[in-house]
């Protein structure tokens, strides 16, 4: 038995394969995957925020064509989940997260000098938006899987 390769992230976490092209449709919401999307796209961030690629990540200004609460949501099997608020709290929370990263990603491309207090300010906004859009996705996923 062939084991799949796993990527590593900048802080040591691993990423599991992706399910293979076959299985495009969104069956259930799958709040891993959702999770571990969102920890690859961190690792861009940060590599470009730290210098460590000069690459702009992309950020989009809405994420209704990648993200997968919103493919979820707009699909048929959105009825599984019966806490709307639980949804749109994930979704506002995405969008607080997507907003953020513009800015450090904007504070980083400017260049300029900026005050420590500016820098960590920025820093630590971005680490609790990354934190509160992942605490989101993980209660999604278990409100689901207890209303299958």
């Amino acid at each position: 038995m062939v084991s799949a390769k796993r990527k590593k992230f900048p802080d040591g976490g691993v990423q599991a394969p992706k399910p293979s092209a076959s299985s495009t449709t969104i069956q259930s919401f799958d709040g891993i995957t959702a999770i571990q999307e969102h920890l690859e796209h961190i690792g861009l961030l940060k590599d470009y925020l730290c210098a460590r690629t000069k690459k702009i990540p992309d950020i989009p200004l809405t994420c209704y064509a990648e993200c997968q609460v919103a493919q979820w949501k707009h699909s048929e099997n959105f009825k599984e989940c019966a806490n709307r608020a639980l949804i749109d709290t994930a979704c506002k929370r995405c969008e607080e997260f997507h907003e953020i990263a513009s800015q450090s990603v904007l504070l980083t491309k400017r260049d300029l000098p900026e005050p420590v207090s500016v820098v960590l300010q920025s820093a630590l906004d971005f680490q609790n938006a990354s934190k509160s859009y992942q605490l989101a996705l993980a209660e999604l996923y278990v409100e689901c899987r207890l209303n299958q």
